[in-house]
């Protein structure tokens, strides 16, 4: 999964998804896997100064 920058788009990051291509969506979201990348992403993010509403800033 790559990771962009706000325009002009740079990549922050290539992250490898470790999730079975199969699965379901609630047990995706319970799952460490998907809370370690999605926590990943967000740190990414933020740093690199993407708003986005899902978000928060402190």
């Amino acid at each position: 999964m790559l990771v962009l920058s706000p325009s002009p788009a740079r990549i922050v990051a290539d992250l490898a998804v470790g999730l079975p291509a199969d699965r379901d969506q609630i047990t995706t979201r319970e799952s460490p896997e998907f809370v370690a990348l999605r926590g990943e992403i967000a740190r990414l993010l933020r740093g690199s100064g993407v708003r986005s509403p899902g978000l928060r800033r402190p």
